[in-house]
C-alpha cells in the first residue's frame, strides 16, 4: 500500500516536472525564436508582392526564410498562422513601447496618437497587403484581443470606449496611407484629439443641463 502511494506521488511530481517544462518551452518561443519567426513572416510579406496568397508554396516561405521545412512547421500549422504571429509581435512592440516611454502619454492623448500612427507606419505595407488579400478582420480581431486583455478588471465598461478608440484610430490610420500620407501625422493627431475633446465637451454639458 505504501508502495503504491509512492507510486502516485512520483506520477505527480513528474506531471508537474512536465508542466515546468512546458512553460519554460513557451518563453524559448516567444524569445529565443523571435528572430527566426519573424524571418518567417518576412518571407512571407515579401513573396506576398509577388504572387497571389494562396499560391505560396511552404517550401518557398523556407527557402525566402533561409530556414528548412522542418523549422516552419516547428511553429505553424499553415499560413495565416504566419501572418497572425507576425501581426501580434507588431501590437505587443507596440504596447512596449507605449508603456515604457514617458512621450506617449496617457489613452486617447495627442502624444499617444501621434505615437501610433508613427509607429505602424513603419509597418504600412504590410498592414496594407493584409487588407489587399481579404485579411483585414485579423487585423482587427488582433487588435481587440489586446484591447481586451488590457482592460482592468474593474474596468470592464472602458472596453466600449477602448473598442470606439481603437477601431476607429485603425480607419484614420488606414486612410491616411491610402491617401499617401498627405496630411501630416501631427496634424491627424491633433483632429483626433480635437473630436475627442468635443464629444467629452458635449457629454459633460448634457450632464451639467439634466442636473438643473
Amino acid at each position: 500500500m505504501g508502495f503504491e502511494k509512492s507510486e502516485k506521488n512520483m506520477e505527480h511530481d513528474r506531471e508537474n516536472g512536465r508542466e515546468v517544462f512546458a512553460e519554460s518551452q513557451k518563453d524559448n518561443y516567444t524569445q529565443r525564436n523571435r528572430f527566426t519567426r519573424m524571418c518567417i513572416g518576412q518571407a512571407l510579406i515579401s513573396l506576398l508582392d509577388e504572387k497571389e496568397f494562396s499560391k505560396i508554396r511552404v517550401q518557398e516561405i523556407a527557402d525566402r526564410a533561409g530556414v528548412s521545412r522542418m523549422t516552419y512547421y516547428q511553429y505553424y500549422h499553415d499560413k495565416i498562422e504566419v501572418l497572425d504571429d507576425y501581426l501580434e509581435d507588431i501590437i505587443s512592440q507596440y504596447l512596449n513601447t507605449s508603456q515604457h516611454s514617458e512621450r506617449v502619454g496617457e489613452f486617447g492623448d495627442y502624444e499617444h496618437v501621434l505615437h501610433a500612427l508613427l509607429y505602424f507606419d513603419q509597418y504600412a505595407l504590410f498592414l496594407q497587403k493584409l487588407k489587399e488579400i481579404g485579411f483585414y478582420s485579423l487585423i482587427v480581431s488582433k487588435i481587440n484581443a489586446f484591447v481586451l486583455e488590457h482592460i482592468p478588471k474593474n474596468q470592464e465598461r472602458f472596453v466600449y470606449e477602448a473598442y470606439y478608440y481603437a477601431g476607429g484610430l485603425l480607419n484614420v490610420f488606414m486612410k491616411w496611407e491610402e491617401d499617401g500620407k498627405q496630411v501630416p501625422a501631427s496634424d491627424i493627431a491633433a483632429m483626433v484629439t480635437k473630436s475627442k475633446k468635443n464629444k467629452l465637451q458635449c457629454k459633460k454639458e448634457k450632464e451639467e443641463r439634466k442636473k438643473e
